[in-house]
């Protein structure tokens, strides 16, 4: 069994949080509509969290480019894993879907659930499982050119994805134009995936981290006052470069702590180990509450509401999931 690393578990509990909160609050706002300056408070918290999602990739990168892996592997163990997911979960939450709009189930049901896992249009955080399919699929080959270069071309690499991936995308919507040089990679995680795995494996100097810490508040402050002024969106969303600075900044900040109670780092583990299938079942909660029982907190209990939500709904899916994962099967293959 791998031994865990701690600090790793904490960035992936650190972004959980997030990811439940941008998703309670959208919930909210979507489905039990908020105005004036609730929605406005709770829309600035909400994009104050999108770095959860190149967090989550950072991790992944760290761990899955820093060991030799094959396409045989990545096959059998990481992309069926995703794949069983689609389709156990696509296919539970388009039937639940079907069930909350029209409130029977038809035998046009099957249709819809290949169309939806086809077409991912399942509940929305599904897309990250896509996400990662595609960043498996290119692992052994990111990883070989790891393994062959030098720090100094690791670095270039990095800056060149950077420039060509996020900044230039983040240019071009800014001023309203487009340019023709363009790197062919499928996403702008790309940089936050390779980014994770250099973080990873290098120790960054003092000057260093002072830099990225400086660029990281700047960054979050700057996403907190777009947010407020509603202006230039597409500047913070999940692959921008203000989201992935305040996400390299966590992951700095956080790397290669310690913890010396004992209990605390069982707990981190625990949450660590359970932190994907909360990521996938979080969402059947979240649903059951809002479009089912039809009730939230954010509106009964104003501000307070949403910190006693998230925790709530942490604390109950994280039971779920590690009973679930009590089984072997599914601990195995799927959660």
């Amino acid at each position: 069994m791998n031994k865990r690393i701690t600090w790793i578990d904490l960035l992936r509990i650190i972004g959980m949080i997030g990811v439940l909160t941008i998703h309670v609050v959208g919930n909210t706002i979507n489905t039990l509509g908020l105005s004036g300056t609730p929605n406005l408070v709770y829309t600035v918290i909400c994009q104050s969290f999108y770095f959860s999602l190149p967090l989550f990739v950072m991790v992944s990168g760290s761990l899955l480019l820093s060991k030799d892996i094959s396409y045989k592997e990545i096959f059998l163990k990481y992309i069926k894993r995703m794949v069983l997911v689609l389709l156990i979960f696509g296919s539970l939450f388009t039937i639940l879907e079907e069930y909350f709009i029209t409130k029977t189930i038809g035998i046009n049901i099957f249709g819809k659930i290949f169309n939806n896992i086809i077409t991912g249009s399942l509940w929305d955080h599904m897309w990250y499982i896509y996400l990662m399919i595609g960043l498996y699929l290119i692992t052994p080959l990111l990883r070989k050119y790891i393994m062959n270069s030098n720090k100094k071309e690791l670095v270039t690499l990095l800056a060149i994805v950077l420039i060509f991936t996020i900044i230039k995308t983040d240019i071009c919507n800014l001023f309203n134009i487009n340019t023709a040089i363009f790197i062919p990679l499928g996403s702008n995680f790309i940089f936050a995936y390779l980014l994770g795995n250099y973080l990873y494996n290098n120790d960054l100097s003092k000057k260093s981290k002072t830099i990225l810490h400086i660029i990281g508040f700047l960054s979050f402050i700057t996403i907190i006052i777009l947010s407020i002024c509603d202006t230039h969106e597409f500047l913070i969303g999940y692959t921008t470069f203000l989201c992935t600075a305040v996400a390299i900044d966590v992951y700095v900040i956080i790397k290669n702590k310690e913890f010396k109670n004992k209990n605390l780092s069982n707990l981190i583990c625990e949450l660590g180990k359970c932190s994907f299938g909360i990521y996938v079942l979080h969402q059947l909660f979240i649903n059951i509450v809002y479009k089912w029982l039809k009730i939230d907190l954010i509106l009964s209990i104003p501000y307070t509401g949403l910190f006693l939500y998230v925790i709530l709904l942490l604390i109950i899916t994280f039971i779920f999931v590690y009973l679930l994962r009590k089984i072997s099967i599914i601990r195995k293959n799927l959660l």
